[in-house]
């Protein structure tokens, strides 16, 4: 063979290899590994498993996990809410994205959720923050927190609590059950409870919203009976702290110009139960309730435990 003839086959063979390698890296996004001063090996391959960025509606629940357990590991908030601006959880201006993330029902009904807080509930085992918190846009039923209408033992022994645990959560796609946290949630256990200091936890994955998580600082008893009463108003406030999402949407104990608390079941507009108990002696008569939204969205109601009202659900990952 000619020396002409094997320099040609030599840079024939060239250009087939830098062809190659164009096409690998625009494909991929990534240098070829053996190229000198590329990222090594593991590093591509970490980068190729993380969760692409994209709309929120776009993630499957597998890689909403992943990417709240990298928001909960962060070493601070502000790095936490740089990787959810990072994903498109959090906009520009630092606000919730409002998007929706469908849940398909193993009994064939659809539903969603949206993101209301991120790093906002303590996992039950004690190792730090939930990365996200999510809670359904609408009432995925409709039922009674108590069947006897009592109140006694609060959420904790509530006929609710027991059916979420069991019924409702086996209707969640097995994709989302597997990546449920279990969190503490803090909540008037006894239904009686007439001071701050009865307030107790449990672990819950799916929960009822309490009434200060969605209102901020409760005064409905204060306002309504006068400031004699409001040791009752400061027992709901020991329930945890306002979401980030009705913060944002001015939710208050009294109003929601924002229509978020608005919730439909079957097409139609819903009460809604908070988890919230509270115990109320009135001229020698015992009342047990628990604190609802009213159907039109307004922020206060409150009904006997054995009405059916609707259940929308909060649940971290």
């Amino acid at each position: 063979m000619s020396f002409g003839k094997a320099l040609r086959i030599v840079v024939s063979l060239l250009i087939v290899a830098i062809g190659a390698a164009a096409v690998y890296i625009a494909y991929t996004g990534t240098p070829l590994p053996f190229i000198q001063g590329s990222a090594n090996t593991t590093d591509i391959l970490a980068k190729q498993n993380a969760p692409q960025e994209k709309s929120l509606d776009d993630y499957s629940w597998s890689e909403l996990s992943q990417i709240s357990k990298e928001i909960a590991a962060a070493p601070t908030d502000d790095a936490a809410r740089s990787i959810a601006q990072n994903y498109k959880l959090v906009d520009e201006h630092g606000v919730l994205s409002n998007e929706e993330v469908r849940i398909e029902l193993r009994d064939g009904s659809v539903a969603s959720a949206q993101l209301v807080g991120i790093r906002h509930d303590d996992k039950s085992d004690g190792s730090g923050k939930a990365g996200l918190t999510f809670v359904t846009k609408q009432a995925l039923d409709q039922q009674s927190m108590n069947s006897n209408g009592d109140n006694a033992g609060g959420w904790e022994a509530s006929q609710m609590r027991s059916w979420l645990a069991s019924t409702e959560l086996s209707q969640l796609p097995y994709e989302l059950q597997s990546v449920l946290v279990p969190v503490k949630k803090a909540t008037n256990n006894a239904g009686n409870a007439r001071d701050a200091s009865a307030v107790s936890t449990t672990d819950d994955k799916l929960w009822l919203l309490s009434a200060t998580e969605v209102c901020g600082k409760i005064d409905w008893f204060a306002h309504e009976y006068g400031k004699q009463f409001a040791y009752l108003d400061d027992v709901v406030n020991a329930e945890g702290m306002q979401y980030e999402r009705y913060v944002t949407e001015g939710i208050t104990p009294h109003s929601d110009s924002s229509g978020t608390l608005t919730k439909n079941f079957q097409g139609e507009k819903s009460a809604w139960w908070y988890r919230s108990a509270f115990f109320f002696v009135y001229e020698g008569l015992e009342h047990r309730y628990f604190y609802n939204v009213l159907p039109t969205g307004y922020p206060y109601g409150y009904a006997s435990p054995k009405e059916a009202l609707g259940v929308v659900v909060g649940f971290c990952i």
